[in-house]
């Protein structure tokens, strides 16, 4: 008489074999070529193909598994851009088979100029969108012109900065997240409906109807004007140190930055002392030398 084997291992395999398969295949179709990473094409027209896999699984990975992508770098609005790049099939929105799309140059010039709506060009990635747009239509190399990543990776930013300016643009940047989040007014479809507009329409026409139509609103933006016609908007040291003994050197340097008869090379005391009585005397205050 054979004797039956009971072990309870017998009866689970088959549910452990098919739940590791399961697994198996749930983790190769999650992975994806990651922004940073290099996914290059044999031609243009494979690049949306690719791009659009990135798009899809990058902001999965934001969204959902709660990842930054490369070089930490966080996503602004990346809700709305699920909802955006859904209804494009995760396509890229900004350009087609290695060419930049003409709206996408319609973008950054309104990046560039958002100042005259009391904005920042640096809160909408306007360095790295520029630097990327240079590099994929600069630079011929099948290295850079078909690494769909890059695409994808220009894309992305693309489309989150045109969420934020058109958030800020009309909303104004100044309110909490938390109170424009419960916003009724600034849905996905919202933000759909103003991505199909800007496509069709000029820079000017699209901001206005975005813009607040009251007369404070309309009188402030006249005297912004005015302040950026003589505005210098030129990067300067920030001093703010713990270190005592490093304050006079950054202040040398400071003053360096809008003096350009003080060398640059580290002075000693006397040359501290001497630069700083030379600004104090320009600005009509007792000159002393002293930093305090």
């Amino acid at each position: 008489m054979v004797k039956q084997d009971r072990r309870p291992f017998s009866f689970l395999s088959p549910i452990c074999f098919l739940g590791m398969l399961l697994f198996f295949f749930v983790s190769c179709n999650d992975q994806h070529t990651r922004i940073g990473e290099k996914e290059i094409v044999d031609k243009p027209e494979d690049i949306n193909v690719k791009a659009e896999d990135i798009i899809q699984g990058t902001l999965k990975d934001i969204l959902q598994n709660n990842k930054d992508i490369n070089d930490s770098f966080k996503l602004k609005n990346a809700a709305i851009l699920q909802h955006l790049y859904d209804e494009n099939s995760f396509q890229p929105l900004w350009s087609a088979k290695g060419l930049f799309r003409q709206w996408s140059d319609s973008l950054v010039t309104l990046i560039d100029s958002s100042r005259n709506y009391g904005l920042f060009p640096q809160d909408y990635y306007d360095t790295k969108i520029n630097d990327l747009k240079n590099e994929l239509t600069r630079d011929t190399s099948k290295e850079n012109k078909l690494d769909a990543a890059k695409w994808a990776y220009s894309d992305l930013l693309l489309t989150s900065a045109f969420v934020q300016i058109v958030k800020d643009i009309a909303k104004g940047r100044l309110l909490p997240d938390s109170i424009l989040a419960k916003d009724s007014s600034l849905t996905p479809a919202f933000f759909s409906n103003q991505f199909r507009q800007f496509k069709n329409s000029g820079i000017d026409t699209f901001a206005s109807q975005l813009e607040p139509q009251n007369t404070a609103y309309k009188n402030l933006k006249q005297g912004l004007k005015q302040f950026l016609d003589k505005a210098n908007f030129k990067d300067y040291t920030f001093i703010e140190v713990d270190d005592s003994l490093k304050l006079p050197s950054l202040i040398y340097k400071r003053l360096s930055e809008e003096d350009s008869v003080l060398k640059k090379d580290d002075p000693d005391s006397i040359g501290i002392a001497a630069a700083i009585k030379k600004y104090q005397k320009r600005k009509g205050i007792k000159v002393d030398g002293k930093i305090s």
